[in-house]
């Protein structure tokens, strides 16, 4: 694994850059693994298909100066701080559950080796004494997957309840009553253990190095100005009250109709490919799976087989269409 080196004047950056970071390296060096940490201001993190206003209380954020940005990867809203380390990794193995289960796995016995009681859990985290420490996300690229996730060190807390406002099913399914009541640091459980120990240690893990250059830097930055151009903290949009809602082994899946008939999902889900225009044809009477086959698609979403997805489409579509649609 190659160590990813940020030269001192790409510390301090906003989130679009570090993401950026990882896509550049992705697009650009061989084919190897590679890790790098880093940190942000007070910062939320939405999925690529998070109906954001739903999952992120934009008024506190927007009092408490916590800048709010979408992630091109799938998976849930996250907030990060000075305070805890994102760490990227950019693997050629692009299959979903076993990339995923061998990063948590080597995280989790890093923090082992701490003496903490630490453990992968469910699709992405990794527990300590049952409590989540870190989560992450999956995005895929053609030959390339990066993987980021959290990793909690000391992280303002209150700012991270009044921030997130994640669905009940979600807390439920965690068998928790709040986002605070379902997290712990490693400062919790090491006072005398430093952020800049981890991320050292985490540099360490690696056996080769890659700073990057002027010129790498360069390529970066225009990576950095299409997510800057999307622009930061969103305005909140009316609510659509016609929804369907379901929760399953994938994530969270919010179906709904556009005003041109159109059907989109949002969650905190994983997709694998294009899925707004495969749902566009389903929704228009085309079958979901001779579309996904069509584009060459195996599985649109990780955790959920294509004729699992095509049921649960063909269900949303029906009721989303019936008279009596309300507001799960």
């Amino acid at each position: 694994m190659i160590h990813i080196a940020l030269p001192e004047e790409c510390r301090n950056r906003s989130l679009p850059f570090y993401l950026s970071v990882e896509e550049w390296v992705a697009r650009h060096l061989p084919a190897d693994e590679y890790l790098f940490a880093w940190r942000v201001g007070p910062t939320v993190i939405c999925g690529r298909n998070q109906d954001v206003p739903l999952e992120v209380n934009l008024d506190y954020c927007r009092q408490h100066g916590i800048e709010v940005w979408r992630r091109k990867s799938g998976g849930g809203a996250v907030y990060a701080d000075h305070n805890n380390l994102m760490i990227s990794y950019v693997t050629p193995s692009t299959e979903v559950e076993p990339t995923f289960r061998g990063y948590s796995e080597w995280l989790a016995a890093l923090l082992r080796s701490y003496g903490l009681n630490a453990e992968a859990s469910g699709r992405n985290d990794v527990l300590i004494d049952g409590r989540k420490v870190s989560g992450g996300a999956f995005y895929k690229l053609p030959d390339r997957a990066i993987v980021h996730s959290t990793l909690l060190f000391s992280t303002d807390m209150e700012h991270m309840g009044g921030a997130l406002t994640p669905s009940r099913a979600k807390l439920e399914s965690k068998k928790v009553t709040s986002v605070q009541s379902r997290i712990t640091t490693i400062g919790e459980h090491l006072p005398n253990l430093t952020i800049e120990e981890v991320e050292h240690r985490l540099a360490s893990e690696c056996d080769g190095r890659y700073e990057l250059t002027p010129a790498d830097i360069a390529e970066v930055e225009a990576i950095c100005a299409g997510y800057e151009q999307q622009g930061g903290t969103p305005t909140p949009t009316p609510r659509d009250n016609r929804l369907f809602c379901q929760r399953n082994d994938a994530g969270e899946f919010r179906f709904s109709l556009g005003e041109n008939g159109r059907l989109s999902a949002k969650g905190d889900f994983f997709p694998l490919c294009d899925l707004d225009a495969a749902l566009a044809e389903a929704c228009c009477g085309a079958d979901l799976l001779d579309t996904l086959e069509r584009m060459g698609v195996a599985r649109a979403v990780a955790g959920i087989d294509n004729a699992k997805l095509a049921v649960l489409t063909d269900r949303a579509i029906k009721e989303l269409k019936s008279e009596n649609n309300i507001n799960i």
